[in-house]
């Protein structure tokens, strides 16, 4: 089986989009890139056994991503904001859900992001984020409470 969407890319610069190959549990490590051109309608073909939405993940936003169902013969649309990319659709069936990791959906720094001097690259993924007791090390900070003897 297979669906096709569309994507209607409205701003002027190109958009990652990565198609999941686990719908499940989706990550861009695990997804096929797809780069829309800028101003362009581009299509996504996918294969399914099970899930026959069609699985994308996109990064809006320094700190935002977006995971979208979309069943066969929809349409997304992707418009510039200040700080990122908006997505939009017209059809009560495509889904959106938030990323719980953004930094690990690459994406495409669009013009208007540039120019407040923002990235993509500011949120590293989480894993290699520092965790709390690096912190704590670089703060100068006590581990937890010594026993005494």
């Amino acid at each position: 089986w297979t669906s096709q969407v569309r994507i209607e890319n409205q701003s002027s610069t190109s958009v990652l989009v990565w198609l999941a190959r686990d719908p499940v549990n989706p990550s861009a490590k695990n997804a096929i890139e797809h780069s829309v051109p800028a101003n362009a309608i581009y299509a996504i073909t996918t294969g399914w056994m099970n899930e026959p939405r069609a699985t994308l993940l996109i990064r809006t936003g320094v700190n935002s991503a977006k995971i979208v169902r979309m069943p066969h013969s929809s349409r997304l649309i992707v418009m510039l904001k200040p700080h990122g990319l908006e997505l939009e659709t017209e059809e009560e069936e495509v889904a959106f859900e938030d990323f719980a990791d953004p930094g690990a959906v690459p994406g495409h720094d669009t013009i208007p992001m540039a120019l407040r001097h923002e990235s993509f690259h500011d949120r590293p993924p989480a894993s290699e984020m520092p965790h709390a007791s690096v912190a704590r090390e670089a703060s100068g900070a006590p581990d937890a409470p010594q026993d005494r003897e």
